[in-house]
């Protein structure tokens, strides 16, 4: 746990110094961030099928609660939408699935 707190910890130092300095090509994004912190994770804690899959540019589920709320639905009935890890690159212009 405290690994992973100064892991996550310097990372937002690092780009508050960058924001600083007006540098912000090189900041890494959100996601990346989250990337390298399930491979971290991952190296300690021993590899997960469904991370190994995410990370492969697998898709992960999404609850899709503002509909259930928009349609007044119970909060069980609420269904999900499999959204496609945001590190896998795709060509421009091409489809999503």
């Amino acid at each position: 746990m405290k690994f992973r707190i100064i892991t996550v910890s310097k990372s937002v130092t690092q780009l508050k110094q960058k924001a600083k300095e007006n540098q912000y090509e090189n900041i890494p994004s959100l996601w990346s961030i989250l990337r390298d912190a399930i491979i971290c994770w991952q190296s300690i804690n021993g590899k997960q099928p469904e991370l190994e899959s995410l990370l492969d540019g697998g898709y992960f589920p999404s609850k899709n609660n503002f509909t259930t709320r928009l349609m007044q639905n119970a909060d069980k009935e609420s269904s999900y939408t499999q959204v496609l890890a945001p590190w896998t690159t795709r060509n421009k212009g091409e489809s999503h699935d």
